[in-house]
């Protein structure tokens, strides 16, 4: 599988505009209505953002997982201070965002790969249903985000039980 070869030249460039669209992103989710935000994210997500378009743009990869009481989400963010990290939750539209600093080691030659990301990052989602914000933890470890967000006592699945008419 042959890779993309970002010159080192270009990379804070590329971060600087990474970082612009993210914030233009956010200005524009802003202007929607708070009822609308979710289905502006989703749009960037399934119709802008898609794989096939600037992969190098991406946020972090995520899995989002539901039980009967909370919402498991994972999000992999390799190598990062707690001072790089920022979850935001605006009703059901969950946001990870954040900057990892380029290290500053000297370099011996040339690279002939370099497809370690650097600068800002952002991943917008909308959850399957409410969460209890109050309650909602988070945790670091090891390069996973890992949120575990209780439904509210609303959003739970419920048993219906059914009675028998005779006829």
């Amino acid at each position: 599988m042959k890779g993309s070869i970002i010159p080192q030249s270009w990379r804070s460039s590329l971060d600087e505009l990474r970082e612009d669209i993210a914030h233009c992103v956010d200005r524009w989710l802003q202007r929607l209505k708070p009822e609308d935000r979710a289905q502006g994210a989703q749009a960037l997500t399934t119709d802008f953002w898609n794989e096939s378009f600037l992969p190098a743009f991406n946020g972090p990869r995520m899995n989002v997982q539901e039980n009967d009481d909370e919402l498991v989400v994972t999000a992999e963010l390799p190598d990062m201070r707690q001072d790089e990290i920022h979850v935001d939750l605006d009703g059901r539209l969950l946001r990870i965002h954040g900057q990892k600093e380029e290290s500053r080691e000297k370099v011996r030659g040339h690279a002939h790969i370099s497809e370690l990301r650097f600068g800002a990052f952002s991943r917008v989602v909308e959850l399957p249903c409410e969460v209890d914000q109050a309650r909602t933890v988070a945790k670091y470890r090891r390069g996973v985000l890992k949120l575990t967000l209780p439904k509210t006592e609303q959003a739970k699945a419920r048993k219906i039980k059914v009675q028998y008419l005779d006829n």
